[in-house]
């Protein structure tokens, strides 16, 4: 299998890619850390969407969010292992790939966070 670099002439041969089961417990581990934490938060908002306390709009809203919140929470998984997987040659460029990843991943809550600190009623109905 042939890798070309989009900034360079030449390809390289990846058949012999130096990935090992201690890059993939890394990226395993750094990926669960942080996705694990909505995965869980969309299961139990799908839980509290089947209360029978809640009108039938909230239910509605809050199995939609929980249901949203875990697919994208998977697809974010599973994108991440297809891109890593393919493009690292090494276990340092798997993890670094990883941390990036991560890294534009959270720039949505910073976002929001900023967001909040500007105007904190723009965010009140979102908490």
């Amino acid at each position: 299998v042939w890798h070309c670099l989009s900034f360079s002439l030449e390809c390289i041969d990846t058949s012999d890619r130096d990935l090992s089961w201690h890059g993939w417990t890394v990226f395993s581990i750094m990926m669960a850390v942080h996705l694990l934490k909505d995965f869980i938060s969309g299961l139990k908002l799908i839980k509290l969407g089947a209360r029978p306390s809640l009108t039938s709009n909230e239910r509605f809203r809050y199995f939609c969010g929980g249901v949203f919140l875990v697919i994208i929470s998977m697809f974010t998984l599973v994108v991440s292992i297809i891109y890593v997987g393919q493009k690292a040659l090494s276990d340092t460029d798997l993890i670094q790939d990883s941390v990036v990843i991560l890294f534009v991943m959270e720039v949505d809550e910073r976002v929001y966070d900023i967001v909040s600190i500007i105007n904190k009623s723009w965010t009140d109905k979102t908490s």
